[in-house]
């Protein structure tokens, strides 16, 4: 987008007819076989420094020739261009692999924000062994996700990002009503403990187990989803912390959620089948890789 300054946009005389005085001046060319000269003025140059292109004769549209006076005046049109930046997401690479979308659960809900909203987005991959300086200017303390919503200006924190995309972008609303927000966000934090747990009688399993019945008998009054009908903000918050609890159990415990669970199975499988989920989820490989340090530390 182009914008002029105060002076406007530089005034566009239609040439005269007549044989022009002066054969080969800089503002004046000879119409001649199947093309004539189309003259545009160019803002960041004076007003005497014309671009002569080629255009069809038999275009409804005449040659643009300033006018001597305009011509006199040499003044120095200036314009101003705005250059739209798009939205810009810098996520976790897969650990040993940064040129892979890493297993982080926080990046992956703001991109399950971007997909489920349609919002086209870059998206930078960071290798958080191996921080590199552009990173560390955007991000000083070196955290994922980090959000630029084409301003500029960088943010962190999923949350936050994530309630600057439903204000910014707010079709299809994302909005999920407070008394369902907190459906399902201890479960996380549940999960880890009895994860790394080396103790089968610290009460860590009981914990999420209590915690997943409570999302079960939530699912099974209110679901498919935690607000009913539509997918909202904190199931997009929860899908990708389930995967992560499917994925390691299995693997490090070989534990699995319980089978009369139905309603949480159904939810599982009904996110993880969307297409924003298979398009952003993490390799099992790579979302293993992630945790093995901290479940053997």
């Amino acid at each position: 987008m182009v914008s002029h300054a105060a002076h406007g946009p530089p005034r566009l005389h239609r040439p005269r007819l007549a044989v022009p005085k002066t054969e080969g001046s800089r503002s004046i060319r000879k119409w001649t076989g199947s093309w004539a000269p189309h003259v545009i003025r160019s803002p960041s140059l004076p007003v005497s420094d014309e671009l002569h292109l080629p255009i069809n004769s038999d275009s409804t549209v005449p040659p643009v020739i300033p006018s001597p006076t305009a011509r006199r005046k040499k003044k120095r049109q200036v314009a101003v261009v705005v250059v739209a930046m798009g939205v810009e997401v810098c996520v976790k690479a897969a650990v040993g692999h940064p040129d892979t979308l890493g297993d982080c659960p926080f990046s992956q809900r703001v991109l399950l924000t971007l997909e489920e909203k349609k919002v086209p987005y870059e998206m930078k991959l960071v290798d958080l062994q191996n921080k590199p300086d552009w990173f560390l200017k955007i991000s000083p303390e070196g955290k994922v996700p980090a959000f630029n919503g084409g301003d500029g200006k960088w943010i962190a924190d999923s949350d936050v990002i994530t309630q600057v995309i439903e204000e910014k972008y707010p079709t299809p609303s994302l909005v999920t009503p407070p008394e369902y927000a907190s459906v399902g966000s201890k479960i996380f934090s549940c999960f880890v403990m009895f994860l790394k747990s080396k103790d089968p009688n610290d009460g860590s399993e009981k914990a999420l187990l209590t915690e997943l019945q409570a999302l079960e008998e939530h699912l099974k009054a209110h679901g498919p989803f935690i607000n009913g009908q539509n997918v909202s903000a904190a199931d997009l918050s929860l899908t990708p912390k389930l995967f992560h609890l499917q994925v390691a159990l299995e693997h490090f415990k070989g534990w699995k959620i319980p089978e009369n669970l139905t309603n949480v199975h159904s939810y599982t499988e009904a996110l993880f089948s969307r297409e924003s989920f298979v398009k952003t989820k993490p390799a099992k490989e790579h979302l293993i890789a992630g945790w093995e340090p901290k479940v053997n530390a």
